[in-house]
């Protein structure tokens, strides 16, 4: 099925990765274009993706003139970059802007018997008295895995790990891989206090958190740093 329909292409990304010439001019330019919507699907790392709009409105891909455009926010959010709009400078940016610091935070594109916290859902969990609104836990008996995509950009991560209040004092131990290479482990133990640890990525591709065991612990304040 096809429909006629008029698009500011400044919000619109290439499925390339390319922006659309239109976007950077210093002037908006409105086209009357004709393009092909036939259900096209998203897929990223063998999961379905259904691309969102920052209302939460399903935007369903076009074909114009032989290319796929995809909208830049679910993009974005499929492969965990943070994405800002620029109305002065007309540019979309993914991931870290030029005037924000190198210390980012991300969530892992992919877990495993984790519970994730971020904070804007206002929740928490707490080590040793202390709230964590942005991080995750591992419960009794869980095997937690959290995988992050690094895209070669990071030199370390740092974070606090602990075990979390009353819950399972038994033992986990937390192993740390990048790409593929075991680079630290943590022995976690239910009386533990929490430790502030930082870790050399050294530009890796992937990193990987790996808790096994019994014990109830979490991970907070998740950064990684450029």
């Amino acid at each position: 099925m096809k429909k006629t329909i008029f698009k500011r292409f400044a919000a619109l990304v290439l499925c390339a990765g390319m922006v659309s010439s239109t976007a950077l001019a210093a002037n908006t330019i409105y086209k009357n274009i004709r393009v092909e919507y036939s259900d096209i699907k998203l897929v990223v790392d063998g999961q379905t993706v259904v691309p969102k709009d920052a209302n939460g409105k399903t935007v369903e891909p076009f074909i114009y003139n032989g290319t796929t455009y995809l909208p830049v926010r679910a993009v974005g959010s499929a492969v965990g970059k943070k994405v800002k709009w620029d109305g002065n400078s007309r540019t979309v940016y993914l991931g870290a802007t030029p005037n924000e610091s190198g210390d980012v935070y991300m969530e892992p594109y992919q877990t495993s018997s984790l519970t994730l916290y971020k904070p804007e859902k206002g929740k928490s969990f707490y080590m040793m008295g202390v709230p964590y609104s942005q991080g995750f836990t591992a419960g009794w008996f869980d095997h937690g895995i959290a995988l992050y995509n690094l895209n070669g950009e990071y030199s370390s991560v740092s974070m606090d790990v602990g075990h979390q209040d009353n819950c399972s004092t038994d033992d986990k131990t937390l192993n740390f891989f990048v790409d593929d290479e075991l680079i630290d482990t943590c022995n976690l133990t239910g009386d533990m206090q929490t430790r502030h640890i930082t870790l050399p990525l050294n530009h890796g591709l992937q990193l990987k958190i790996d808790m096994r065991g019994v014990g109830a612990y979490g991970i907070g304040n998740i950064t990684f740093h450029r």
